[in-house]
């Protein structure tokens, strides 16, 4: 079930890498269905240019956020997040599609 799920996300990261202009129609699209308000063009623009869409769930992030979750308090002390991630099943879906393995 998991390398189903990630053959769906990987599916869709490349789709948005691919054609990031359909993907800010249907995301503006879902902010109005849900808020009955849409972004304008240049805010979604902006918004999108600031995100880095990848299939890397970047380990740095995670350690970096677990970090201020400690320093605001959120966490009493650093939990052990060594082998939070397991990158195994990701990289058989990414190398079934020819894609480049996260290290």
């Amino acid at each position: 079930m998991v390398e189903k799920w990630l053959e769906a996300h990987v599916e869709i990261t490349e789709n948005i890498v691919q054609d990031p202009e359909k993907y800010k129609t249907l995301v503006n699209a879902q902010l109005k269905a849900l808020t009955k308000k849409d972004l304008s063009k240049d805010i979604l623009d902006s918004s999108f240019a600031r995100l880095t869409i990848t299939n890397d769930p970047v380990a740095d992030s995670i350690k970096e956020f677990v970090g201020l979750s400690v320093d605001n308090g959120y966490l009493k002390k650093t939990p052990d997040i060594e082998g939070l991630i397991n990158l195994e099943p990701l990289n058989r879906v990414l190398k079934a599609k020819g894609l480049t393995e996260i290290k």
